[in-house]
């Protein structure tokens, strides 16, 4: 009796860890290494949303790791890289999604300010997470026309 007990106790737990696995489970629906990219241009699958200064992001070797490639957000002084200080946005993805999960690296060359922008509308409206220059905090904020 005890392990026909054991036996259905452990179908049950069995059968529940394959349920909640299945439910953790989703689809890719963006990756990018810039393998693919050229060193010098910009990178492929990215565009620029808001044209700060002509600064243009660029595919370079990763400064970690030269079998890599890498996306450098701009050429400019940490102090003019800014979208509001002259630097561009780059943007990817589809404006359809709604509900995803983003996940990256990201390398601090210099101590200045250093973000991703998602949910993109346009150069006024967007949310943003960032690192601030001089802080280890990293924090989001959500941009609005006119505030």
């Amino acid at each position: 009796m005890k392990v026909k007990t054991l036996l259905v106790l452990l179908m049950v737990v069995g059968y529940l860890t394959l349920s909640f696995s299945q439910i953790s489970i989703s689809k890719l629906l963006f990756h990018d290494d810039f393998e693919k990219d050229n060193i010098g241009s910009e990178p492929s699958q990215w565009e620029m949303a808001h044209k700060g200064g002509g600064q243009k992001a660029t595919v370079i070797k990763d400064p970690d790791d030269s079998k890599n490639q890498v996306m450098s957000s701009s050429s400019a002084p940490a102090g003019s890289a800014r979208h509001d200080a002259g630097g561009s946005i780059y943007v990817t993805g589809d404006p359809n999604w709604t509900d995803y999960v983003a996940e990256w690296d990201m390398m601090f060359p210099e101590d200045y300010y250093m973000g991703v922008i998602f949910r993109f509308q346009d150069a006024e409206a967007f949310y943003l997470s960032d690192r601030r220059q001089g802080g280890s905090q990293y924090n989001f904020y959500k941009r609005k026309a006119g505030s």
